[in-house]
Formats: structure tokens, sequence, C-alpha cells
């Protein structure tokens, strides 16, 4: 959905602009305001589903990173996000802005966007599973 919503911000944008346009805006978002594709649809339609409306259902209100489906009846999809997973992604859109930056400018190449993270050197903590 953050893919679409960047497409409409800029339809016509070749792939490159889009990529580097991504990590923009969604590195510069000003969080909790969400992020819609279309205007919700109205709750009262009579149909008995709870819409996303933060002025009309109180939970809403306490949604960090909300980013609504389009479909009707709209959903926080991301209603789970705590300040730290938000904190997390929006580092990593800072990231990914500086590399596509990078990348625009000649210094980089496309691969380096692709290249896989230091995951165990970035995270003092992290959950291990195991199963048998």
């Amino acid at each position: 959905m953050l893919v679409a919503r960047t497409s409409q911000l800029y339809p016509n944008a070749v792939a490159a602009t889009l990529v580097l346009k991504f990590f923009y805006v969604f590195s510069k978002w000003e969080w909790p305001s969400p992020v819609l594709l279309k205007p919700p649809e109205d709750s009262k339609l009579g149909l008995g589903f709870l819409v996303w409306d933060p002025r009309v259902n109180p939970s809403d209100r306490f949604h960090l990173m909300p980013i609504i489906t389009p479909a009707y009846p709209q959903q926080n999809s991301t209603f789970n996000v705590s300040y730290s997973t938000r904190a997390i992604m929006v580092d990593e859109f800072k990231q990914g802005l500086e590399i596509t930056e990078e990348i625009m400018d000649g210094k980089a190449p496309w691969s380096k966007l692709f290249e896989p993270p230091n995951f165990f050197g970035k995270y003092k903590s992290f959950p291990s599973l195991m199963s048998t």
C-alpha cells in the first residue's frame, strides 16, 4: 500500500524516481497520520462492519503507524506496530533514502540497495525460535 500511495503521489515518475520518492515520502511521513489510498467509506453504510475511523472508534486513536486498506471495510493493516517497530521501520526508510540518493548521484550501483543487512550486528537482542 505504501508503494501504491507513492505511485498516486507521483503518477508520471519513472521506476527509479518512484524508488527514491518511496523512501523520501515515508522517511519523512508525519506518523501517526494515516496512509490512505482513497477517502474512507462512510462507516454508516448499514452493513455492520467497523471501519477504521479514529473519530468514531476510540481504539483507532492509539494506532502509531496506520496504513489503511482501501477496500470496505477499511482497516489498519499495521495495528500491531509498536513505538520500537515504528522507529526501526522509519530508520530503514531513512537508510533506503540515503542509499537511493547515492545511486541517483552515480556514487553507488543499484545492487547496494539489495545488500543483506547486518542484522546480528545491528540488534543486541532478538527472539530465536527452534522447532523439532
